[in-house]
This record gives C-alpha cells, structure tokens and sequence, in this order.
C-alpha cells in the first residue's frame, strides 16, 4: 500500500516536471504583444487621417457546410452597402458553436467596418453589428 501511494506521488512530480521543462512552459520573454491601433490601420492600408468612428457589421456569407452552398464574396455583399463607405471588410468565423451537420450554417460572415453615422442604414439593410 505504501509503496503504491509513494509510486503515484513519483509519477505525478515526474509529470509535472517534464510537463514544465518544454520552453512554452517557462518562456515569457516571447509573448506576443497586442498590435497598437497605428500597427493595425497599417496592415488594413488605412491612410485616411480623418477617419470617423467606426464599428463592425456583418451577414453571414451563405456558406454551408459539406459544401451545400455557395459564399457570397465580399465585394459582391459590398454592392448592398451603396452610398456607405466601407474602412476595411474580412470574411471571418463568428466564433459560435453550429451543429455538424451538411446543409447547416459554416458561421463564416462578411465583416465590414463603416462610419458609426451610417449604422442604422446598414441594419435597415438587413446587416447586423458585428459582437463577436
């Protein structure tokens, strides 16, 4: 019985141990530092210095999966924002669970970023403020 218990005490020091000498354990010297808003409009090719304020919306892209149906892409979903100026746009995951099964929602939505000012023409226009 002793010996039992004083094996299993071994076996898990010897395990956290080993699980502790990998590098991503100990390293904090390398961890990646949160873009700044001046880093972030670089990568977008933002060069508008009068830029308003902004917000995000989105409609899911008519993807589905198994491949039962077909994206709308990003500059064609554009088209519905006639007369808004649009800062920035991305396809991306809107992070939720969806049920695994063909012909269900993938959760992939066009994400574009337009003036605060413009928000209620964008939801009258069947987009949504994008939360996620």
């Amino acid at each position: 019985m002793k010996k039992s218990i004083l094996n299993s005490f071994f076996f898990v020091l010897l395990s956290f141990l080993v699980s502790c000498s990998s590098t991503q354990c100990r390293r904090k010297d390398k961890v990646p530092a949160m873009p700044s808003q001046s880093n972030v409009d670089k990568t977008l090719n933002i060069k508008d210095n009068n830029k308003p304020e902004t917000v995000y919306i989105f409609k899911y892209d008519g993807s589905l999966q198994c491949g039962m149906g077909q994206a709308i892409p990003l500059d064609e979903m554009a088209k519905e924002l006639e007369g808004i100026k649009i800062y920035s746009k991305a396809n991306k995951a809107d992070g939720l669970m969806h049920i695994q099964v063909c012909g269900s929602n993938t959760g992939n939505a066009n994400v574009y970023e337009i003036a605060k000012t413009e928000l209620p023409v964008a939801l009258q226009k069947g987009f949504k403020s994008w939360q996620f």
